[in-house]
């Protein structure tokens, strides 16, 4: 039997990102082997991104995409460790609000950590 899910967070730290965001989900809801679940982090957005990301998340599969709203800009970073402390999985991967990603990576990439569970982190450059 095919594996439908992998056993990862998918974190998206959220700032000011109301026009990119839904692009962003839609390539990890799109994905060959789809993540256990997606962290949305709003950074203390000053615009509509926190409305955004909520509205979105009523939209796709209920409990997959959670939304955490942090009381104060801290940056990416420290949102992204919100993320980390919050997941549930044993594999984390880390996407921009304003970024995309290919239709296999998570598959590729799972897959690969699988086979060398020496490795502790992947990453790739940027073309």
């Amino acid at each position: 039997m095919q594996q439908t899910h992998a056993p990862l967070s998918v974190i998206i730290p959220c700032f000011k990102c109301s026009d990119t965001i839904q692009r962003a989900i839609d390539s990890v809801y799109q994905q060959t082997l789809k993540p256990a679940e997606v962290i949305l982090i709003d950074d203390c957005s000053p615009d509509a991104t926190l409305k955004t990301i909520e509205n979105l998340a009523r939209r796709y599969p209920n409990g997959w995409i959670k939304v955490i709203h942090l009381k104060k800009n801290a940056g990416p970073g420290s949102a992204r460790n919100r993320g980390w402390e919050l997941s549930n999985q044993p594999y984390i991967a880390f996407l921009d609000a304003d970024d995309s990603w290919h239709p296999n990576k998570i598959s590729i990439q799972y897959q690969w950590m699988k086979n060398h569970p020496d490795v502790v982190l992947t990453g790739h450059s940027t073309p």
